[in-house]
């Protein structure tokens, strides 16, 4: 249960009493980037000695950064980021050798689509499955593609579909849902475009099939009546749109990793420099 609560007045952080606990939010925004990181994002005190104080002392101390064994390394890095200096952020959170720092970098850097500084800081805060999937996205060749999948590792699932779908990228919107088992809004795109009906039609005969269930959705049951589904033809055609994709990977990943390499470059003789 919240006793109490308070913003700070100078940064963006939020502290609370909670369960005789003193909690504080270095970086309440994770929360809608990274949830699954939060806790590594927070300091906790133990008040069952009786040392929070009562919510007028604790609403004090809270806006001062708290008590006085708060780091203010946390508010430094709001200030750091802001100005988008990336590489002087890194600096500060291997000075500082905390992973509730490079916590909040690694939500930080997400929100504001940095992918070296996002690889950098999960691997601090041992994230391996993050870093290979932050590693997937620097190598795709589309720009929007590479946007929709920032979006999706936010969870912003609409906005992922929404970036794809204005881009064009119709094929991958529908496979954005079937992956993520909306099945009827794959349909629902597929139907609306023109495009890849009897791909989703298949793809979820498939699933039910693997998990021994009969088909239950009305959307799927109205459009599948009397249809025929011709895998191989659907096949060829999703690894056609596959091989295009990868054509344009390899067209142009080697151009893409010149500028990658450049940019943790700059960023090591930056680093050297100092």
């Amino acid at each position: 249960m919240v006793d109490t609560f308070s913003w700070n007045d100078e940064a963006d952080m939020i502290a609370a009493v909670v369960d005789w606990k003193f909690m504080v939010w270095y970086y309440p925004n994770v929360v809608f980037i990274d949830a699954d990181i939060e806790q590594l994002t927070r300091f906790e005190k133990d008040g069952s000695d009786g040392k929070v104080g009562n919510s007028t002392a604790v609403n004090l101390e809270i806006n001062r950064f708290g008590p006085s064994n708060i780091s203010p390394f946390p508010a430094m890095l709001q200030e750091i980021v802001k100005k988008k200096q990336w590489e002087e952020a890194i600096r500060l959170c291997r000075f500082a050798k905390s992973k509730e720092l490079w916590a909040c970098l690694a939500a930080m850097s997400v929100g504001g689509n940095d992918l070296n500084t996002a690889e950098l800081s999960y691997a601090a805060i041992e994230q391996a499955q993050k870093v290979q999937y932050i590693c997937y996205i620097r190598d795709i060749p589309s720009q929007e593609a590479r946007a929709a999948e920032m979006a999706l590792l936010r969870k912003q699932v609409k906005e992922a579909e929404s970036i794809l779908v204005s881009a064009g990228l119709i094929y991958k919107a529908i496979m954005l849902s079937v992956n993520l088992f909306r099945w009827e809004r794959a349909l629902e795109l597929a139907l609306k475009n023109k495009t890849h009906v009897d791909t989703v039609l298949y793809l979820r005969e498939k699933y039910l099939r693997q998990i021994r269930k009969r088909e239950t959705l009305k959307l799927f049951l109205t459009h599948s009546a009397g249809v025929t589904l011709d895998a191989e033809k659907i096949q060829l055609r999703m690894e056609a749109e596959e091989a295009e994709e990868k054509t344009a990977r390899a067209r142009d990943g080697g151009g893409l990793k010149v500028m990658q390499n450049r940019e943790r470059q700059r960023s090591v003789e930056s680093q050297r420099s100092r």
